[in-house]
């Protein structure tokens, strides 16, 4: 079975990246009308403002369980880099893990590092 190669970020990455983005989104815009709620009263018949509390509530109990379980598992418990991935730690990440984890990164600096060394050697 063939593997998708990636560049700097791989799918998960990105997916949270854009998960946050758009739960934060969702939890400040919720989150300020149940905080304001004569202005959302004001705004907004009765239903949407309890349509706000129940978006609110799953949202967070969303964000929860995507912390404890997917990002948990793709950063510290997956068996690529068990105990843990050690990148946010001190930045740095292996030639090997850089190899097997983004390839397209990977080769794209071997191009880069293959360039200075014919332009040093000239």
């Amino acid at each position: 079975m063939r593997h998708a190669i990636f560049g700097r970020y791989n799918f998960i990455e990105k997916f949270e990246y854009w998960a946050l983005g758009w739960s934060s989104l969702i939890m400040i815009f919720t989150g300020f009308f149940m905080w304001q709620v004569e202005l959302s009263l004001r705004l907004f018949p009765l239903w949407v403002h309890d349509i706000f509390i129940i978006i609110h509530g799953y949202e967070a109990i969303l964000a929860f369980l995507s912390i404890s379980i997917w990002h948990m598992y793709n950063v510290h418990l997956n068996p690529e880099v068990f105990p843990m991935s050690k990148v946010w730690l001190n930045g740095r990440i292996t030639g090997r893990e850089l190899r097997l984890l983004h390839p397209l990164e990977y080769q794209k600096i071997a191009e880069e590092r293959q360039k200075s060394l014919a332009a040093n050697t000239l």
